[in-house]
């Protein structure tokens, strides 16, 4: 059975939207480009709060189920997905498959610790299993002290491999000027 799956790709930090489909059982994947549609809303794109009819809304409170299907995937409830499957800043992705699960890191720029490692089984639905680095060196810039700070440099762009039982991880820092496995 063919299962269609969508997720977003992130290449030369620009955001490309594809569609995976893949064969459940065998490493047959093929990608075609997506087709964008637009939003009949200019409005913010987090689910809204709704309430009975006659009570006001309270914006601070969300239904836990409206939360988990934000963050988790965009799962209407019939296996159908939209992107972006994952609501939040996931640039510069590199995914690999190692058996049936799926691994994915992504730039995490200045924050640590630094590149998640997501798994997931469907492409859809991640969890972070954990980071490659809890931080790059000791430094005023990268600790955040006597008014340094290190937005928008970090770590970028990591590569994914396995081989033989073992995961490789390589990216380079701007912050340090090194190249890091």
């Amino acid at each position: 059975m063919k299962k269609l799956v969508r997720f977003a790709a992130a290449l030369t930090a620009v955001l490309t939207l594809t569609a995976c489909t893949a064969e459940v059982g065998t490493s047959s994947v093929t990608s075609t480009p997506m087709s964008t549609t637009t939003s009949t809303s200019t409005s913010n794109p987090l689910p809204s709060v709704t309430t009975e009819p006659g009570k006001e809304e309270d914006p601070k409170v969300l239904d836990k189920d409206i939360i988990k299907s934000t963050i988790t995937s965009t799962d209407d409830g019939k296996g159908n997905y939209t992107n972006p499957v994952i609501f939040a800043d996931v640039p510069d992705i590199d995914i690999i498959r190692v058996d049936d699960a799926f691994y994915m890191v992504s730039t995490t720029m200045h924050l640590s610790p630094g590149c998640p490692v997501m798994k997931s089984y469907d492409l859809v639905n991640w969890e972070i299993v954990n980071y490659v680095f809890d931080t790059l060196e000791d430094s005023d810039k990268l600790a955040l002290r006597n008014g340094e700070n290190n937005y928008g440099k970090g770590q970028w762009a990591t590569t994914l491999r396995y081989n033989n039982g073992v995961y490789y991880a390589g990216f380079t820092s701007f912050s340090t000027g090194k190249t890091y496995i």
